[in-house]
């Protein structure tokens, strides 16, 4: 069900707003829903990345690795794949 989503800008964006859409052929409720969608998408991965992360850190934390473990893991499988680049097929 679609909705109503009213906002206040400054008259001068959105006349400059408002040529960009003619330029690329779009209407205003077209490039606002799509700027909408494209946040909500970016917002749910980083907040689903974010989770993610937490999730490892109490993992890591229960099991007794720190900070700096970690950081020395990271440095030495870079390290690795500086000498021994993967095989490719």
């Amino acid at each position: 069900m679609d909705t109503v989503l009213t906002i206040n800008i400054d008259s001068e964006i959105q006349e400059r707003f408002a040529e960009l859409l003619k330029i690329e052929g779009k209407t205003t409720n077209e490039k606002i829903e799509e700027m909408v969608s494209e946040y909500v998408k970016k917002s749910d991965f980083s907040l689903t990345i974010d989770h993610l992360w937490d999730g490892i850190a109490e993992k890591a934390k229960e099991q007794g690795i720190n900070d700096d473990d970690i950081e020395n893991a990271i440095r030495t499988v870079r390290e690795v794949k500086k000498t021994h680049p993967p095989t490719e097929f």
